[in-house]
């Protein structure tokens, strides 16, 4: 007799849900269901209703084998004729019976027996195809658990090199801005206040002038190239960061 095997993934679901309610030490001493392929094949033989319904139907078809040449039951025939206003004129009693030949007996248990032998193979093919599917399926579920494991340590590392960017870029620009900025324009106002007093020349204003505009062209290129990166890392992680 072929028992019920295979699985929904729902009875998975409450299986597992189940062995969670287990005190800590029956938990551990156990292996938690659907941990392997192994232990969601063997909740799979108990718990799937389609192999279930192929295993009831190998059950009937077995039973049909003890029943397949049996004579019906004999019936009991009553017949009368001439029937008029003053009463029956003849009645006659008697059991009919079929009898079949021989041979038929053995055609009919040969017919159930290759019934059952097709039910059988049928229910074979049943659980061979359900487990196929819940080793594919366990195996989809571990290639996305090692999928998430994989994506949350990649996010740990472009956190870890954000922040490394934000350090690099950000504190450069900023000490940029503190130390060459201010300098910068000083030496621009003092380039004009020297030209206006007639104690340096116009090529000084414009040389300070220069300096100031590469200063702050330095400083956008910082500014550009650590947005540049944070978007690197965004586009990296498939979202904000």
């Amino acid at each position: 007799m072929i028992r019920s095997v295979g699985i929904t993934y729902l009875a998975a679901i409450g299986a597992t849900t189940a062995a969670l309610w287990l005190s800590p030490a029956a938990a551990g001493d156990q292996t938690m269901p659907g941990a392997t392929v192994e232990s969601v094949v063997a909740i799979a033989k108990r718990l799937n209703p389609t192999v279930a319904a192929a295993s009831l139907d190998f059950d009937a078809a077995v039973h049909k084998i003890g029943t397949a040449g049996v004579l019906a039951d004999p019936t009991l025939i009553l017949e009368a004729w001439d029937v008029n206003r003053l009463g029956v004129g003849q009645r006659r009693f008697g059991i009919e019976q079929e009898v079949k030949l021989w041979g038929k007996y053995g055609l009919e248990r040969d017919i159930a027996q290759s019934d059952a032998d097709a039910a059988k193979f049928q229910g074979r093919a049943t659980v061979t195809e359900l487990i196929a599917q819940v080793i594919a399926a366990h195996g989809e579920y571990n290639a996305a658990y090692e999928a998430v494991g994989i994506s949350t340590e990649i996010k740990r590392r472009y956190d870890e090199i954000l922040g490394l960017l934000r350090s690099r870029y950000g504190t450069t620009s900023q000490i940029y801005t503190t130390r060459q900025l201010p300098p910068a324009r000083s030496s621009v106002d003092n380039a004009r206040n020297g030209f206006q007093a007639g104690s340096s020349d116009l090529s000084s204003v414009f040389e300070s002038e220069r300096r100031l505009r590469a200063v702050q062209l330095d400083l956008l290129k910082l500014k550009v190239e650590l947005q540049t990166k944070y978007a690197e890392m965004e586009r990296l992680a498939g979202g904000s960061l």
